[in-house]
């Protein structure tokens, strides 16, 4: 039986660290990208409510 800690590709590691981000303090960034969506696409619908 093979170990369940054995890689499927061998030995090589899970993630690059280079490629994997940090996510320490993003979830302000996070919250303001939410809300100026939500902004956004309000304004959208107004536009369309005042122009139809």
């Amino acid at each position: 039986m093979s170990d369940p800690n054995d890689d499927a590709i061998g030995d090589t590691p899970d993630a690059d660290p280079e490629l994997t981000r940090n996510r320490s303090g993003g979830g302000a960034a996070g919250v303001w990208r939410v809300v100026t969506s939500l902004v956004v696409v309000a304004l959208v619908i107004v536009l369309i409510v005042v122009f139809l």
